[in-house]
């Protein structure tokens, strides 16, 4: 081990007393006095007496004081018995020792708050230079474990001879605390030696520790709650900031999620307005392109292929059967309005069903279809055109040969040859023959407990009659849709008013449309002499609001 580990535990050796005090000699011969410097520690004075200390002093003192200072030394116990000459001879040499100069000073107090371990190593580097031994390492690191206090420590690293080689014109700033710290710590371990007193010490020294450990423990939980809150506070700041950051990012995300959906909202409509007018472009070329094929069979019937169906007629309705081969339909505006408002699994009533045209537009929808139509050669050609369409097997679909109005009762019937579009209860035309026919009040017929959606009715005049029929139905159904041919003139010859049918409409809370013959659009009727122009209109009704349309 190094000279640190040879330290008389009395104090300092002879040897760093004698080395210290030749430095400051040295440093004194060399460099003015620094009055104004910060005062630093003199070297340590009461164990001078070697031989190398007496030489020293020699070399720096006239020749005439050399006998009298080494006398002084060699017999200094003996001088100090006599009064006046030992009194000057010690004043001589403190005098002269006085003359020494101020050495520098190394702090090293920044060392006690590290732990043992780093105190140690770093207490070795900075006054010795150098890593310890591990031995010594061991030794040390398990004295300051045991109660040697860290100042005692840097004493003894000061207090050797490898420190006054290595640092010659250095002394530590707080060199003398630190060898009171030091021989404190010696008085402890020597009383703890002694039997009854150590024994009293360390009982002492138990309950003292016991003390400081317990305030130690306060005062780390106190800061640890401290750490804590601080902590607690520091997340409590970071998540606020990250929360106020994720509200900053959602109000970008909702701006951007608005705009795109502005964006796509735009796109959807321009999409939609180029569809309708390729649509119609497509039904315009169909239209002229595509003509419906017309086929003659036995037994005068003619059949017309049309757009999406079949329909058969009788061979003297060849006029309309050229009709619907030049134009694909009967009414375009009124059966355009009638499929836009079909979905599946709708209640359709078709009252006057004639050939059928209706009945198969919704029964192909997937729509429930009740059909009625009195005249049996007509109810016939209707059977048959289900059949042609492939709805014979559709248990969805029914027909009944059966007039109805505001009675139940059997009533005489005017027909016409042909497909019967003019066959009524009344005798408008020349050349009609009258059968007799049963009629019925839709009240009466229909379930009442059974939901209804849509109701076509055209039945030649006698539209008021159906209505006044079937008011236990409609006040089942309030959303019921209504579509109602409406002729002033067929009305009239009917003997009803045109203008109390109207009021009779809006008085059961019906918002009343005319439905355009050319494209379906919307127009609220509001003005009756426009509706009994003498011209065939085709009426809408719906008790909720309803927004005009137009082509």
């Amino acid at each position: 081990m190094k000279d640190i580990d040879r330290i008389h535990a009395e104090g300092l050796s002879k040897t760093y007393i004698a080395g210290r005090f030749t430095a400051g000699l040295s440093v004194s011969s060399s460099e003015p006095a620094r009055d104004n410097a910060r005062p630093l520690k003199l070297v340590e004075t009461t164990l001078l007496t070697s031989e190398q200390v007496n030489a020293e002093l020699q070399k720096r003192y006239p020749s005439v004081l050399r006998p009298l200072i080494r006398v002084a030394y060699k017999y200094k116990e003996r001088i100090r018995r006599i009064p006046l000459l030992g009194r000057l001879a010690l004043q001589m040499k403190n005098r002269a020792i006085g003359n020494v100069a101020y050495i520098e000073c190394l702090t090293v107090s920044d060392l006690l708050g590290l732990d043992v371990n780093d105190f140690v190593v770093q207490g070795y580097r900075r006054l010795l230079g150098r890593a310890p031994e591990s031995e010594a390492f061991t030794t040390y690191q398990r004295a300051i474990c045991a109660g040697m206090p860290r100042e005692a420590f840097l004493y003894l690293l000061a207090a050797s001879d490898e420190f006054s080689m290595i640092h010659p014109n250095e002394e530590l700033a707080e060199m003398r605390a630190y060898q009171k710290c030091f021989r404190r710590y010696q008085f402890k371990n020597r009383l703890k030696k002694m039997p009854l007193i150590g024994w009293i010490y360390s009982a002492i020294a138990s309950v003292a520790c016991l003390q400081l450990l317990a305030t130690e423990i306060r005062v780390n939980d106190a800061n640890r709650r401290q750490i804590d809150t601080n902590n607690i506070k520091h997340v409590i700041d970071t998540v606020d900031t990250i929360q106020a950051e994720a509200l900053a990012s959602k109000a970008i995300l909702n701006r951007t999620i608005v705009e795109l959906t502005q964006r796509i909202e735009a796109m959807e409509a321009e999409l939609e307005n180029r569809t309708a007018t390729l649509a119609a472009e497509f039904r315009d070329m169909i239209q002229h392109t595509m003509r419906p094929s017309v086929f003659g069979y036995p037994g005068g019937v003619t059949v017309v292929q049309a757009r999406d169906y079949m329909l058969a007629l009788p061979s003297e309705e060849w006029r309309l059967a050229a009709y619907l081969s030049l134009n694909g339909t009967f009414s375009t505006g009124v059966e355009l309005f009638f499929r836009s408002l079909l979905r599946p699994g709708m209640m359709v009533l078709d009252i006057g069903a004639n050939l059928g045209t209706y009945t198969i537009f919704a029964a192909k929808a997937g729509c429930a279809v009740c059909a009625y139509e009195p005249t049996p050669a007509t109810f016939d050609l209707l059977n048959q055109n289900i059949k042609l369409n492939g709805l014979a097997d559709n248990s969805m679909v029914e027909t009944f040969q059966l007039a109805l109005g505001d009675q139940d009762a059997e009533i005489t019937f005017y027909t016409k040859p042909g497909c019967g579009e003019l066959n009524s209860i009344y005798d408008f035309h020349e050349e009609m023959t009258a059968i007799s026919v049963p009629i019925a009040r839709l009240d009466t017929v229909f379930s009442v407990d059974q939901p209804i959606d849509i109701v076509k009715i055209d039945v030649e005049g006698a539209e008021p009659l159906v209505i006044r029929g079937m008011k236990r139905v409609l006040a089942f159904n309030p959303k019921v849709q209504i579509i109602v041919e409406f002729s002033s003139d067929y009305l009239n010859r009917a003997g009803s008013d045109p203008v109390v049918f109207l009021a009779e409409l809006r008085a059961m809370d019906f918002e009343v449309w005319d439905i355009a013959a050319s494209d379906g659009a919307l127009t609220r009727a509001e003005n009756n002499a426009t509706l009994c122009d003498g011209h065939v209109h085709n009426l809408y009704l719906t008790r909720f609001r309803h927004e005009e349309t137009r082509a």
